[in-house]
């Protein structure tokens, strides 16, 4: 499937000769997709002329001692959870407000005469809500949380959409005025992510080597990621490939699903198969796209999916499913395989571990794609949407 980026629909306003734009963040222990947005964005607009943007942290509210060491005592961080789920508005000053997260929305429970721009990368757990084997809310509260904030979009003046997946999920299925949601692709930093040498240093940091076929995986262990569909896979490219080895980063936010992960390698007879890689620096991620074979990202459910980009622009070729907003990015660059399909993801994982051509050719395929997605194209049309909503007329 190919794709061709667009303009963005209607929005014919001219940025005004300056725009001040503030936008909210969390703070993130780990670097992840929500993180990487926030900074790229915030790095490219204040390259673009006239614009003062400006990064104001979502800080909890003032509370009682007692409900900060309540919430430790059952294991739920209320400060943490206020910053991803705000309540009270910081110091925003008059500003365009760009909330770059959907959680961030809650804010919007409050009535607000301030012009707020919300980004919404996927609706998933929404989406999901009524299924249990895709169920990921950690709390109940949590769900409530979500689900308030997914009815407040619906007072943003505008919002951006990573993908038009998503932006479809929030027209059909949380009833936002078609209008007031942009198509806005995220991009990829090709000065992080690029094909290099791999330090000899690296290979001993995490115990890996030069010589061993990895097959890697990004995810947080979510259940809409699959895992447990590639890993049944893995265990029949091992049959013709005894020597390849499946790489798993990224920290483990569903501590059950590891431990079915776990169960599940093991009673495969694969638990000295698998390499997982919980915390790392974010200067370390180009090494690991550089020094595997390719990535398998067979996930049920993306809003957009960075990694996919971020391989092709490392030189990496990449499995990945035909759900949801993958098709849309990888376009013809990737080999697309039905989320439920584990023969066709294990041929396709075997294929270019045995084809070095076919692995070449998608490679440079990859490396085409990637080059089509820019963080300051992200920039230039965030801008778009920032100066319609000035004008008040958001098309």
């Amino acid at each position: 499937m190919s794709m061709t980026i667009k303009p963005l629909p209607g929005t014919t306003v001219s940025p005004p000769a300056s725009v001040r734009a503030r936008l909210i963040v969390s703070e993130y222990e780990q670097v992840s997709g929500l993180s990487r947005y926030a900074s790229m964005l915030y790095r490219e607009l204040q390259r673009l002329p006239g614009v003062d943007a400006t990064l104001v942290p979502a800080r909890p509210p003032r509370l009682p001692d007692g409900l900060w060491g309540l919430g430790r005592r059952l294991g739920f961080d209320v400060a943490r959870f206020l910053e991803t789920y705000p309540v009270t508005w910081p110091d925003v000053g008059r500003a365009v407000v760009h909330l770059t997260q959907r959680s961030h929305a809650t804010l919007l429970l409050r009535r607000t005469r301030r012009p707020v721009v919300v980004t919404v990368h996927d609706i998933i757990h929404y989406q999901y809500r009524h299924d249990p084997a895709m169920h990921i809310y950690l709390h109940p509260i949590q769900r409530w949380f979500d689900m308030a904030a997914i009815g407040a979009l619906r007072r943003a003046a505008a919002i951006l959409a990573s993908s038009d997946y998503t932006r479809r999920a929030l027209i059909e299925e949380v009833g936002v005025p078609a209008d007031r949601v942009h198509t806005v692709h995220l991009g990829v930093d090709r000065e992080q992510f690029r094909p290099c040498a791999v330090p000899q240093a690296f290979y001993g940091r995490y115990g890996l080597s030069a010589q061993v076929p990895y097959v890697l995986h990004i995810s947080t262990d979510e259940p809409r990621k699959n895992l447990p569909a590639l890993i049944q896979a893995f265990a029949t490219v091992r049959v013709r490939h005894p020597e390849t080895m499946l790489l798993k980063i990224g920290w483990p936010l569903y501590p059950r699903e590891r431990e079915r992960s776990l169960g599940q390698l093991g009673a495969l007879g694969l638990r000295d198969a698998v390499i997982f890689i919980d915390d790392l620096p974010d200067g370390d991620l180009v090494y690991f796209y550089n020094v595997a074979r390719l990535l398998a990202l067979p996930s049920r459910a993306e809003g957009f999916g960075l990694p996919v980009l971020e391989a092709m622009a490392c030189g990496l070729p990449v499995v990945c499913s035909s759900a949801a907003s993958l098709p849309e990015v990888a376009g013809d660059a990737a080999w697309l395989v039905d989320p439920d399909d584990v023969p066709g993801l294990a041929a396709a994982i075997g294929s270019l571990l045995d084809d070095p051509s076919l692995a070449g050719r998608m490679v440079q395929a990859g490396l085409a794609r990637a080059a089509v997605f820019s963080w300051a194209r992200t920039a230039r049309q965030t801008l778009e949407v920032y100066a319609s909503v000035l004008e008040g007329s958001i098309a």
